[in-house]
């Protein structure tokens, strides 16, 4: 499991991790990077937890190849916006809609699984669940397959 914060002030922001990163339910590693900073000269930087790939390649590897094109002048929201992109156009298979699905479908499986397992109510009570960013919102198939997930 992974453990991150955000401590956030009217000036700045900072990202805060383990380094740990759970392969299955019985092995994991120590001395994973999952903070990259995006330029020495712009104080922006890049978390991630979970999956460290992909489409099979290593989100380090992603995040370095985006950096070199980088302009120190881009605001944030550019860069993210850039970040996405980027990804959508160097990875081989899947575009960012399909991944989207991909992912909330095995989310709707393991939601299942875990009613099924421990009642609806043990599974709302006890399990705390994540904002979704107003940008992952944006993809065109996102709010139908969402509404997918939970009749």
């Amino acid at each position: 499991m992974t453990i991150q914060s955000v401590i956030n002030n009217k000036h700045s922001m900072v990202l805060c991790t383990d380094l740990r990163q759970t392969v299955d339910e019985y092995k994991s590693y120590v001395g994973i990077e999952k903070i990259f900073d995006i330029n020495e000269n712009v104080p922006y930087g890049i978390m991630i937890n979970g999956l460290m790939e992909f489409e099979e390649i290593p989100l380090e590897t992603l995040i370095g190849e985006f950096k070199q094109n980088l302009k120190e002048t881009d605001d944030i929201k550019k860069i993210k916006d850039n970040l996405i992109d980027f990804i959508g156009k160097n990875t081989p298979h899947t575009t960012i809609d399909e991944y989207l699905t991909e992912v909330l479908e095995a989310f709707k499986i393991k939601l299942s699984e875990s009613i099924e397992e421990n009642g609806f109510k043990y599974v709302i009570d006890n399990n705390s669940f994540k904002l979704i960013p107003d940008f992952v919102k944006e993809y065109s198939n996102f709010d139908k397959e969402f509404d997918n997930i939970i009749p």
